[in-house]
């Protein structure tokens, strides 16, 4: 199976004037930038259908600010004329976090953004046009998205109290584990948390595996996930969660063109 990779691949600008939930929304920036970093084939063996994955990746200073993003596409055909689409609408794909060591362990890694698309015929080359829109959470657009709770380690077992919690209808509590370990437990039935860290005192992310060790998830917008760190978080650790809101999320358009596509194999 073969990719394109950022060397074939054109930086995509995109327009600054953002539609948020609430309207026409002129973001403090001169220019929104995402990269395209790779097209990837894929063939369903039962099917034979031939879908491609794409691989986008937020360009400074959208890397730091962006905590969750989506793609929705609108219409996208290939050279063949057929006409491609994506089964469902995506959910927001949220930092990616993976288990991270040494000095960097104190940075919240960033996973590029990916939407897949079905349909593409097998003995198409290119894509002449992709278009759709990029659905952005940017926490620091709007105070109440952020949920921060100081010294988690003292209120373990006991809903966090946050006024942005109570606003969003969002409950979080988390509980001690055996083996340095602690467990998130999320109740949000609006999916308005996208992501959550454990920080030090002064902001950095604690050293841990952000990917965590178990995820589980029921009715009601109920889960669970459980995280384990090297050593016993400290006492003045704090627990930092974002969430989607009408000011926070944030929406660009999407418009490609002449993608070249690998073979298939």
């Amino acid at each position: 199976m073969q990719s394109y990779s950022a060397m074939n691949m054109p930086r995509l600008v995109i327009a600054i004037l953002a539609t948020t939930l609430t309207g026409p929304s002129l973001l403090p920036a001169e220019s929104a930038v995402l990269d395209l970093v790779w097209v990837r084939p894929q063939v369903t063996m039962n099917t034979g259908e031939r879908s491609l994955t794409f691989r986008l990746k937020f360009a400074a200073p959208w890397d730091d600010r962006v905590r969750a993003a989506r793609v929705i596409i609108e219409s996208a055909r290939d050279d063949t004329g057929a006409h491609l689409g994506q089964t469902a609408t995506p959910a927001f794909r949220h930092d990616a976090v993976g288990c991270i060591a040494g000095d960097s362990s104190r940075t919240t890694s960033k996973e590029p953004l990916e939407f897949a698309l079905h349909g593409s015929a097998k003995t198409a080359t290119f894509l002449p046009a992709v278009k759709g829109t990029v659905e952005a959470v940017v926490p620091d657009l709007d105070p109440g998205a952020t949920a921060t709770v100081e010294r988690i380690t003292s209120y373990l077992g006991v809903a966090l109290d946050s006024a942005a919690f109570a606003r969003a209808g969002v409950t979080v509590t988390v509980f001690s584990q055996p083996e340095n370990e602690l467990l998130v437990q999320i109740i949000d039935p609006e999916d308005l948390v996208v992501g959550w860290e454990f920080e030090a005192h002064d902001g950095g992310a604690l050293p841990y595996n952000h990917n965590g060790v178990s995820h589980a998830s029921g009715n009601s917008g109920t889960s669970s996930h459980r995280y384990h760190f090297a050593t016993k978080p400290p006492d003045d650790a704090r627990f930092t969660c974002w969430m989607r809101t009408k000011k926070s999320l944030v929406r660009f358009p999407l418009n490609l063109t002449n993608i070249l596509l690998p073979p298939t194999r």
